[in-house]
């Protein structure tokens, strides 16, 4: 399998950022916050095959769960500067560059299905075109979140954590704006792909534990000062 990175983030506090009480699932868009949320995390920058290899699907960590890419025309994986010119944040790794099913539309999809649910996932999109389109990801739970993606060097992430799992996602690129800017669509790449691999923490339980500590700690006192 290709090339992977594992990494922990140790912040107890951190566990609990941006998961909103009582919410089963949050989307994230800063690649920053959703680390810190996580906690650990494996990251895929490279698919395991040779440049310019059709793929439908491939491994978020050896052995485990894969991501299946539910597109008819499929994926090309290409390296950024070889087969793929722009990105963003100084990656040089591989994406799946997608081939549109209609060189003119307005709109174009892509969905992709986890082999089981997932509690935390990311990946980055970026349109072939150097124009700005409106990215929806769209959860199989009905969460989504919208952002305004830049074809030129303008790569950026999308993600969540769920305490309930994902089975799936789906891409929603709309041309901005919508009409006669979008002349002769290319479709679009993702990459740069992270799988957390932790279940974090609902957001009242760092609190409730450290309310039991102090608790505990305050028993052992009192009986400390009931055996003098």
């Amino acid at each position: 399998m290709g090339a992977k990175f594992i990494n922990a983030v140790v912040a107890s506090v951190a566990l609990c950022i941006a998961l909103p009480a009582n919410a089963s699932t949050t989307a994230y868009t800063d690649i920053s916050i959703w680390k810190a949320t996580v906690g650990s995390y494996v990251e895929t920058t490279n698919f395991g095959v040779p440049d310019y290899t059709f793929i439908s699907q491939f491994e978020l960590d050896d052995g485990g769960p894969t991501l299946t890419l539910a597109n008819p025309n499929g994926a090309t994986a290409v390296s950024i500067g070889d087969g793929y010119s722009t990105w963003c944040c100084g990656y040089s790794g591989q994406v799946l560059r997608y081939y549109p099913t209609n060189y003119s539309p307005l709109t174009d999809t892509a969905t992709g299905n986890f082999s089981t649910a997932l509690n935390a996932f990311g990946i980055y999109i970026e349109p072939v075109d150097f124009l700005f389109y409106n990215v929806t990801f769209a959860l199989s739970d009905g969460t989504t979140v919208t952002q305004a993606v830049n074809g030129n060097h303008g790569a950026t992430f999308f993600g969540f954590v769920s305490t309930t799992g994902i089975t799936s996602y789906t891409f929603t690129l709309t041309a901005d704006p919508p009409s006669s800017v979008v002349t002769d669509y290319n479709g679009f790449a993702i990459g740069d792909a992270f799988l957390g691999v932790a279940t974090p923490l609902p957001t009242a339980l760092p609190l409730f534990a450290s309310g039991l500590g102090a608790l505990g700690a305050l028993g052992w006192r009192k009986r400390r000062k009931a055996a003098a």
